[in-house]
């Protein structure tokens, strides 16, 4: 082979060099071609993590809100409105519901309120426990997934409280016979009925008695009304039985339930709307 011959064999092999040369020199042909010029990976491998990190924590953001925000705390409002002579009429009642219905509308409570107008102790026991069981408890300790078993319930109760001849507070019914002792309602059935709902063991109750409206009423018998003294005993021994049990009433010791003609509503329920 001439000279000539071995400087063009040269001279080609350097213009088209094979692959196996090629491979620590110029362009590669393998999978290190997926790199960029600075041999890290491109940028796409971080976009990916970026969004997959994004639509973690959106997830994670998503079932803390379903787990922890609060539901509407549920407020039962029973009022016996009217009631039959002797028996005085429960001033502002009536008005005392409407101004709840306005004021929770734009707040984060659910308000019912159960009538009983004219119902018996049975009737009225079982009217309250047809609510009770199928409540949902609300407020900050509610959430829509967790804390099903706690959150709050508020029960508000409207009426005449009286002692009866055993020395045991009772709240008068609209019924057919209302003197008749055998049909006033003890707060110690009422409080009983509150805390034995299985479905509300833990949760808080809270129960709102406006029942002193009578301070004293000869034609009832009665000449110094002790329903706000009476109360206490029954309530502590209800408390020892069911801690999350709270009873707040209108008055205390001789002070009557106050109503306001001015304002159209009784001084307690003003006070509960607000």
């Amino acid at each position: 082979m001439t000279d000539h011959e071995n400087k063009s064999g040269e001279a080609s092999a350097s213009k088209h060099p094979r692959w196996r040369g090629q491979s620590s020199q110029g362009t590669v042909w393998g999978w290190r071609d997926l790199s960029d010029p600075t041999g890290e990976p491109r940028s796409w491998g971080r976009k990916l993590a970026f969004f997959l990190l994004g639509l973690v924590t959106l997830v994670g953001c998503l079932v803390f809100l379903l787990l922890r925000t609060p539901q509407a705390s549920p407020f039962c409002a029973i009022s016996i409105t009217r009631y039959a002579s002797p028996i005085p009429p429960n001033r502002f009642a009536q008005e005392d519901l409407d101004r709840f219905r306005k004021a929770f509308a734009d707040r984060d409570i659910r308000f019912e309120s159960p009538s009983v107008e004219g119902l018996e102790k049975a009737e009225f026991l079982r009217t309250l426990q047809n609510w009770l069981s199928r409540v949902e408890p609300g407020g900050p300790d509610r959430g829509w997934l967790i804390g099903r078993d706690r959150g709050t319930v508020m029960i508000y109760v409207s009426g005449h409280g009286v002692v009866d001849g055993t020395g045991q507070p009772c709240l008068l019914l609209r019924g057919r016979d209302a003197l008749d002792a055998s049909q006033w309602l003890p707060i110690r059935e009422l409080l009983s009925l509150v805390t034995n709902e299985p479905r509300l063991r833990n949760a808080t109750k809270l129960l709102l008695l406006d029942a002193n409206r009578i301070r004293e009423n000869w034609r009832l018998g009665v000449l110094q009304n002790a329903f706000a003294d009476s109360i206490v005993p029954v309530v502590e021994e209800a408390q020892i039985a069911d801690p999350n049990l709270f009873v707040m009433n209108s008055t205390s010791g001789a002070e009557p339930g106050l109503a306001l003609p001015e304002l159209g509503a009784s001084l307690f329920g003003l006070a509960v709307a607000e």
